[in-house]
């Protein structure tokens, strides 16, 4: 677990200023064009369930994984409660246009 301790000062220089640097901080860490490389990883999930990456710096992926796990057991069968909500608003929408046709 990283500490206050143990953290250090990261500076982004050119590679020209890294050149001309003559007291570097010995607790710091200098990044340069030449040596941060930062990438970016962008996932891919097929129907399969396999987890791929890509990067746009032809760094190393991490390797496919399968995330789809196992086929869960049926759910029980409802008692038709969508059904019996359907037909409500159906015969709500039928009254609301009888209404509005003057036939109520």
């Amino acid at each position: 677990m990283p500490t206050y301790s143990n953290l250090k000062k990261v500076v982004y220089l050119s590679q020209a200023q890294y050149a001309a640097l003559e007291n570097p901080d010995p607790d710091a860490i200098y990044l340069t064009p030449d040596n941060f490389q930062c990438g970016v990883y962008v996932p891919l999930v097929d129907d399969a369930g396999n987890l791929s990456w890509s990067n746009n710096k032809g760094l190393p992926n991490p390797p496919t994984v399968n995330i789809m796990g196992l086929q869960g057991k049926p759910g029980e069968k409802g008692e038709g409660e969508f059904k019996a909500k359907r037909a409500n608003r159906a015969k709500k929408a039928k009254t609301e246009a009888e209404w509005l046709n003057g036939i109520r």
